[in-house]
């Protein structure tokens, strides 16, 4: 089987079994490898290929890479269940080294400038999450009904 076809057996299999924004997100991921390997047979693909692959993505960043990675040993291994070829090229191969950082979190002082800047809702959006110390996630979730002025509470 082409590697085209693979991919797209793939993006089918996971637009009916999936979100929306891992098919998206597979949409892309898998246009880049096409552009490289679309007319090979997949069981051609080789780990040197793809590590030359991911190492150009690697310049972008290691998460990208990495990514990329976890999606094309999803694709073989997949491909490889349902018959559609024989091997996975990437087995044994690592994910890249990734450093963690750290999340800054703004001083008080830090807070302070912002909401001597800020306007309107973000004002108010800034004051929010000062005053709440709620999590950007939470506070970017909350609704009217989570708000009530009369008795003074979030």
């Amino acid at each position: 089987m082409l590697f085209s076809e693979l991919a797209a057996a793939r993006l089918a299999y996971v637009e009916g079994y999936n979100s929306h924004y891992h098919h998206r997100e597979y949409e892309y991921m898998a246009a880049r490898w096409l552009a490289v390997w679309a007319e090979l047979e997949a069981d051609s693909i080789t780990l040197e290929m793809v590590e030359s692959v991911l190492l150009e993505r690697k310049k972008k960043s290691a998460l990208a890479a990495n990514k990329d990675l976890r999606y094309l040993k999803a694709t073989f291994n997949w491909g490889i269940k349902r018959g559609y070829c024989g091997k996975n090229p990437v087995i044994g191969l690592p994910f890249f080294p990734v450093a963690k950082r750290l999340k800054q979190v703004p001083t008080v002082a830090d807070i302070d400038r912002l909401l001597a800047v800020a306007e309107g809702e973000d004002y108010d959006y800034i004051l929010t999450i000062r005053d709440t110390l709620g999590r950007i996630g939470e506070i970017n979730q909350m609704r009217w009904d989570d708000v009530f002025f009369k008795e003074g509470f979030l």
